[in-house]
This record gives C-alpha cells, sequence and structure tokens, in this order.
C-alpha cells in the first residue's frame, strides 16, 4: 500500500464490472481476454 500511495505502483485495470456480472469477470479472466485486473464493483 506504501508504494501505491508514493505513486510508485499503478495497477492496470482492464474491465470493471456490476456485481451482477460477476460470472462475465471470471469468464473474461478464465479466457485470458483481460489485460490487467478485472474490477467486480460491488
Amino acid at each position: 500500500m506504501g508504494w501505491y500511495a508514493e505513486g510508485r505502483l499503478s495497477p492496470h485495470v482492464s474491465h470493471v464490472l456490476p456485481l451482477a456480472e460477476a460470472e462475465a469477470a471470471l469468464d473474461l479472466l478464465a479466457t485470458r481476454q483481460a489485460v490487467g485486473k478485472v474490477v467486480v464493483r460491488m
């Protein structure tokens, strides 16, 4: 968290999906279609 706070770490977010699309988020990861992180928003 320190590196993130200092700006030394910036994760690449590929997709942001609502909780209702959690299955689609898992499919993106399983099929390696996501380049970066997949965020499921509550």
